[in-house]
């Protein structure tokens, strides 16, 4: 062994009632769902012993980097996120305070800002899309 962690690992589980699996051999992890939205949110809005939200994925993507692991979240549709070895994400920086994230799916960075905005903030934020929504909407109806 090269002083790395290698995992082997096929475990089965749910996060808030959605069918989840992680598997791995060797310092590759992946976490498949058919709804990997619904756990990534999950996550996002548990409490963990190193914070909450953003702050805490961060925190697990720097200790899976330190370990030479790398995780991947995926589901159907392909790859919602990239955390750990060898992931650097100006975005992930931003968002989590690591860059040891990468959303990979626009609902991965969807949710990521949603958990970082302060309540006001994604409700501003949110009035502020659908505004645009309408606006574009609107302009494409123009003859």
């Amino acid at each position: 062994m090269n002083g790395q962690i290698q995992v082997e690992a096929d475990l089965a589980f749910e996060v808030d009632g959605t069918p989840a699996r992680l598997t791995s051999d060797g310092d590759h992890l992946v976490l498949f769902s058919t709804h990997p939205e619904r756990v990534w949110a999950s996550v996002l809005s548990v409490a963990l012993p190193v914070g909450n939200g953003t702050r805490a994925v961060g925190h697990v993507a720097r200790e899976l980097a330190a370990a030479g692991l790398r995780l991947e979240v995926t589901g159907p549709r392909g790859k919602m996120a990239h955390l750990g070895k060898g992931v650097r994400s100006p975005l992930g920086r931003v968002v989590t305070g690591s860059a040891a994230v990468a959303p990979a799916a626009p609902s991965a960075v969807a949710l990521l800002i949603w958990h970082r905005l302060p309540r006001r903030g994604a409700a501003i934020a949110a009035l502020a899309l659908g505004a645009v929504a309408v606006a574009a909407a609107l302009r494409r109806r123009r003859p």
